[in-house]
């Protein structure tokens, strides 16, 4: 099952590529479903980052952000530098696409800091 999560991610990020970003989605929220059912937490993060990246490119900015910040959280729980730099990079993505504040600090409001 691990392989399929991963497949089905890997598949994802060729209908990204191809702008069919409804498709990718979908094929994200199986490899989601997977990782869930499976416990593989780092995969968990990428699928949510996957399917926040899907619907940035869709033009869903607040869902993609909470999905991202899902992301972050769990990136942060399992010590995964790389997607937790990831993680910030989408969410500020999905800041200029809601036109938010440049000066709003990812970290803070997700931490509460």
């Amino acid at each position: 099952r691990y392989g399929e999560s991963q497949a089905l991610g890997d598949l994802g990020n060729v209908y990204m590529l191809m702008s069919d970003y409804s498709v990718a989605a979908d094929l994200y929220q199986r490899q989601l479903s997977i990782a869930r059912q499976i416990g593989d937490r780092c995969g968990l993060a990428r699928a949510l980052g996957n399917m926040g990246w899907a619907h940035l490119e869709r033009g869903h900015a607040e869902l993609a952000m909470k999905l991202f910040q899902q992301q972050l959280l769990i990136c942060q729980q399992i010590d995964d530098s790389a997607g937790h730099a990831l993680a910030l990079t989408r969410i500020a993505d999905a800041y200029v696409q809601l036109g938010s504040d440049a000066r709003s600090d990812p970290e803070t409001e997700i931490n509460g800091v």
